[in-house]
């Protein structure tokens, strides 16, 4: 198995003092002041296209210190070397050995044979994260390319700093985040450094990130900045010529797949296999890279008996995590059966869907009643490729709201669910879950309506 670097001591991760220096520096701001720097962000951060039906415009980023951050990061990266090493281990040079160790069926497996590089479908990746007690508890690690949040991290690390207020805490303190959007760039870039290439954003019209495909303007414009032609290109009306991507007859050098176009691919298979096929363009995001982001393959990398100390460290900042099926598995020293343990405590169980994503079938016990725990309980057994994990109760992180509707401030206190971005082995970012509506919202229920905030580092 792949060997990495100890993350070392833990690190906190929690506000920072500059995080509410610029709390108070928006509630001394009179309400015309207020409103200004509302627009601003608004106006500023208009690609996004999320506060367009009300509710709350982040005011402010969350500020944690540096430490933090670099901590986040190493830890994220040695966790996803981990997983990757693992899983390689489990394929032995054959992906199909890794399909059927993490229960992927033939045809589930229609990408495998592409033969595509494992480095352009495993570059970019992104951890989910609560916090509790101060210290990040990684639930499960995405590995993919366009991942959701990549956008909003990238264009409000921008944005807040730019602010009124921003500019202040700026003088006094070094406010400082990574971007997704620059790190994807400059990979493409040294991927594509002999000549022109023009650049296909792969996803549906109706499927847009953030909200709005301005998501995919953005990025274009980011693109033309360095001189690479990019657009978005929608999957039902491409199509592959001469192991080209192709699309309004112009043909692409290289593709990224926007990563929930997953839920869509048995409208258009034929199209998804002949691009996984296409030689002739680079495709970043291979369907394989969901085979190594599997949740079976994380609970049996948890419980694997061979994990050196230096790994078994890494992997404590998981949570308790096992197959649910009728086998043994460790916890706290101790050989349990997953399932009766899922069955025992409901209050303490998450049920997750082993090769899903997007939150798909996930299930809180906390939040189900005793009869719809046995129900989904007894659905995953049956099922087999489900996962048990113990629940982490996060923290709650305060920020301050600009409310549209009541034009006023508002201070929200949400539980702290992050989303650290790795790209190409480099920081890419961070992204908070933030809430759009409600004055207490649930950021754990499947109904939540939230926006995507970034954290940086001062």
């Amino acid at each position: 198995m792949l060997m990495v670097n100890d993350v070392g001591v833990d690190t906190r991760v929690e506000p920072s003092s500059a995080h509410g220096e610029w709390s108070r520096r928006l509630v001394d701001l009179n309400r015309d002041e207020l409103a200004q720097h509302a627009q601003y962000v608004e106006k500023s951060a208009s690609e996004l296209g999320v506060w367009e039906r009300g509710g709350y415009i982040p005011l402010q980023p969350f500020l944690v210190s540096t430490a933090a951050r670099r901590h986040l990061q190493r830890v994220h990266s040695g966790l996803k070397q981990l997983q990757v090493g693992y899983a390689s281990d489990v394929a032995q040079g054959d992906a199909r050995r890794l399909a059927d160790a993490v229960g992927w069926s033939p045809a589930e497996s229609w990408f495998l044979g592409a033969k595509r590089p494992l480095a352009d479908a495993l570059g970019a990746s992104r951890s989910d994260v609560f916090v509790a007690g101060g210290r990040p508890r990684f639930l499960e690690i995405n590995i993919g390319t366009c991942l959701n949040g990549n956008i909003s991290s990238s264009v409000l690390g921008e944005v807040f700093p730019s602010t009124p207020v921003g500019s202040q805490i700026g003088q006094d303190h070094p406010v400082e985040g990574s971007s997704y959007l620059a790190e994807l760039i400059r990979w493409v870039r040294r991927d594509r450094s002999g000549g022109p290439v023009n650049v296909a954003l792969l996803g549906f019209r109706d499927d847009a990130s953030e909200a709005s495909l301005r998501w995919a303007d953005e990025q274009a414009e980011r693109f033309a900045a360095v001189g690479i032609w990019c657009q978005f290109v929608p999957v039902d009306e491409a199509e592959i010529v001469d192991d080209t991507l192709c699309w309004r007859n112009k043909r692409y050098d290289a593709a990224i797949r926007y990563f929930m176009a997953s839920a869509r691919v048995a409208e258009h298979r034929d199209f998804f296999h002949a691009l996984e096929h296409a030689t002739r363009t680079t495709l970043y995001g291979s369907y394989v890279s969901q085979l190594f982001a599997s949740k079976t393959l994380l609970a049996d990398l948890y419980q694997n008996d061979r994990n050196t100390a230096k790994q078994r460290r890494l992997l404590s900042y998981l949570p308790w995590t096992a197959r649910l099926v009728e086998r043994y598995a460790r916890k706290e020293g101790m050989r349990i059966d997953p399932i009766a343990w899922a069955a025992g405590h409901r209050s303490t169980a998450v049920l997750k869907p082993g090769n899903q994503f997007g939150s798909r079938g996930v299930v809180v016990g906390a939040l189900t009643s005793d009869a719809e725990w046995r129900e989904a309980l007894a659905d995953g057994v049956r099922a087999g490729d489900h996962v048990v994990q113990e629940l982490v109760e996060p923290d709650t992180w305060s920020c301050m709201y600009w409310h549209i509707e009541s034009e006023s401030l508002v201070r929200v206190e949400s539980p702290v669910l992050l989303g650290q971005f790795d790209v190409n082995g480099a920081d890419g970012g961070c992204h908070v879950q933030q809430p759009i509506k409600g004055s207490e919202v649930d950021l754990l229920t499947r109904d939540r309506d939230v926006s995507l905030g970034c954290v940086m580092s001062a």
